[in-house]
């Protein structure tokens, strides 16, 4: 009995199943061509008969023109890395007053950490005081990219000692056991618009 028309014809499944296989056969010859016209890796037909030269005997006792030498207890470890000086307040009592202003620094205002980059206008600034804890904030505006700032920043707070702190969204953190300086900027049609908040404590 023949096959009927009906049955000749291909729904969209079985086609999409056929274009597949069709596709994993042309990929299964193209790696069976690649594996037999790729060469074989060369075999090393030499063997090696130079002895291994013997090493220092432990707890040897040092003789006269011998290389093994004493160990000096003084030595500082090769594998040691070097000891990180502590960190120390950057700021001493008498703290400034608690100020703002508008378009300047205000008086007192951390010029090391906090300093506005080359270039920007300054917004705004202001100093809050409790205590031996100084916060500082400022506001500007700089021509240079949202990443370019952060990227000063990050350069100049490493260059004084300060660690990276994890990153909460798009600002960047630096601090250390006495100071903390954090800088995030928004860029807008008409610059970029990056604020500064620090903590710093004196002691």
């Amino acid at each position: 009995m023949g096959i009927s028309a009906r049955s000749r014809i291909l729904t969209p499944r079985m086609r999409v199943a056929l274009a597949v296989t069709a596709a994993l056969v042309a990929l299964g010859a193209v790696w069976s061509a690649w594996l037999l016209l790729s060469p074989a890796p060369p075999t090393s037909q030499a063997t090696s008969t130079i002895a291994p030269t013997p090493g220092p005997v432990p707890n040897a006792t040092p003789e006269t023109g011998s290389e093994v030498l004493p160990p000096d207890a003084h030595a500082v470890p090769e594998d040691r890395l070097p000891a990180l000086e502590p960190a120390a307040p950057r700021i001493a009592a008498p703290l400034p007053q608690s100020a703002s202003a508008e378009n300047a620094l205000v008086d007192g205002y951390p010029g090391d950490l906090g300093a506005p980059l080359e270039g920007s206008d300054v917004l705004d600034s202001s100093l809050a005081v409790e205590g031996e804890v100084l916060q500082f904030t400022l506001v500007a505006r700089s021509d240079a990219s949202g990443s370019d700032v952060a990227a000063q920043y990050a350069q100049r707070w490493a260059g004084m000692g300060l660690a990276p702190a994890p990153q909460t969204g798009t600002a960047t953190s630096y601090r250390d056991a006495y100071s903390s300086v954090t800088v995030a900027a928004d860029e807008s049609g008409t610059g970029t618009v990056y604020t500064l908040y620090g903590v710093l404590r004196a002691g």
